[in-house]
């Protein structure tokens, strides 16, 4: 695509309400639907291969009407063997999602440039960063444990204000200490309001990850433990490029809207455009 698709599908540089900033999310999506979901698919599809493969036995213990009444025992195992990898395969998809966000946060910044990137650079820059992502996933992880410990309340707190680190972290080229900090330093400006929209995107994140793999868990019992689990990575992959994509996203676009409301970035991007000529 050329830069004239580009400025089409540019995110909007001004302050938003949460309920804008959840379908600006949603509209990175729409709008360039091949290049987020080929970074999204780089990271998840591989996770969701695993983690069909590992749940595969439930579907040989699992009645059709068991499932039908509780259909989360299509993403569950009864085998205690596959206990560590089934927990494994649980926790890949948080842990794919700065990686997700990071290379996001680059072909974003880009576009707002008024520049392209490519999905190959954008997963590079990344890549290049996978030291911090994951050592700043690892800590902001270890830190809600501990307050999970506590009371509920705090790991909300500590998810609100570390929400934008990924971002932070490729576009900025910062470490992870430095991302957590700067992701402090921006959503402290609009605490509150940054804690009600990363719950309003946690709640949308639960609705779609309720009720799209519903039709593929149906399927998949149906076909029994031969070849369901196949079905199951399926809708989990579907399931988990959509949702995953969105979250991501999500974490860009608030990014974006606590640069626009701290540090003015749409009237310096304004500017760069404008004495840059045509």
């Amino acid at each position: 695509m050329g830069p004239v698709d580009a400025v089409a599908v540019r995110p909007t540089l001004r302050p938003q309400a949460v309920g804008e900033l959840l379908d600006a999310a949603m509209g990175l999506l729409k709008e360039r639907p091949r290049a987020v979901l080929t970074v999204t698919a780089v990271f998840v599809l591989p996770t969701q291969l695993l983690a069909a493969f590992v749940q595969r036995d439930v579907l040989s213990s699992a009645s059709f009407s068991e499932i039908f009444n509780d259909p989360t025992l299509a993403g569950s195992t009864t085998s205690s063997a596959n206990t560590g990898l089934v927990f494994l395969a649980g926790l890949l998809p948080s842990m794919v999602l700065p990686f997700v966000a990071g290379a996001l946060g680059r072909l974003v910044a880009a576009w707002q440039a008024g520049g392209e990137v490519s999905t190959g650079a954008a997963l590079g820059a990344a890549g290049r960063k996978w030291w911090a992502l994951l050592l700043a996933w690892l800590l902001t992880h270890l830190a809600e444990g501990v307050a999970l410990l506590a009371f509920l309340f705090p790991a909300v707190l500590l998810m609100a204000l570390w929400q934008v680190a990924a971002p932070a972290i490729v576009v900025e080229d910062l470490g992870p200490i430095r991302g957590l900090r700067r992701s402090q330093r921006l959503a402290g400006t609009r605490f509150w309001p940054v804690v009600l929209a990363v719950l309003a995107a946690g709640f949308v994140h639960y609705v779609l990850n309720a009720m799209l793999p519903f039709v593929f868990q149906l399927v998949a019992q149906a076909l029994g433990a031969d070849g369901g689990w196949i079905v199951l990575g399926v809708g989990g992959a579907v399931t988990n490029l959509v949702t995953t994509a969105f979250l991501a996203g999500f974490a860009v676009v608030l990014y974006l809207d606590l640069r626009v409301r701290s540090e003015g970035l749409d009237l310096q991007l304004e500017a760069d455009r404008h004495f840059a000529g045509p």
